[in-house]
């Protein structure tokens, strides 16, 4: 496979592959494909299970620099997710994840691996490595927004 390359589907991703993206700070973080979902008995082209590696960077990571570093969270995104956050696939990063390749979709309620939304694993890096409140206006400007939305705590 020639790297990098921009995920237009699931099709071309593989366990292991990852992307980086910047924070606001100027840092990088690192998302990895764990597993493609199950829908209905066949591989859905825009859904994937995928990880928050426990990484920060000044610049994008190499496979290399990504060997054995665990997974700080996990969750099924759309892949438009990674075309928004990092937009680019650099390689693959090899070793045992500790998950199936393909996951059942259907049966993953009550599993611990919840849905993101597009900008989730950008938000967890911003919170944990970058800048966090650059996501407290951003959930502030959602509020705004949308005055019935319910506000909850925003713990950091």
């Amino acid at each position: 496979m020639k790297y990098p390359f921009e995920p237009r589907s699931t099709t071309s991703l593989q366990q292991g592959h990852y992307w980086c993206f910047e924070l606001v700070n100027g840092r990088f973080a690192s998302g990895v494909v764990l597993a493609h979902a199950l829908r209905n008995g066949k591989i859905d082209s825009r859904l994937l299970c995928v990880g928050l590696l426990d990484w920060v960077g000044d610049a994008p990571a190499t496979a290399e620099q990504l060997n054995d570093v665990p997974v700080r969270d996990r969750g099924f995104i759309h892949v438009r997710s990674i075309q928004q956050n990092g937009r680019i696939v650099l390689g693959r990063v090899n070793q045992d994840w500790e998950i199936p390749a393909v996951l059942d979709f259907s049966h993953q309620a009550g599993s611990g691996i919840s849905v993101w939304g597009l900008a989730v694993i950008r938000n967890l890096a911003e919170l944990t490595w970058g800048d966090s409140d650059w996501v407290r206006k951003k959930v502030e400007a959602c509020w705004d927004a949308n005055p019935k939305m319910k506000k909850r705590r925003i713990d950091t």
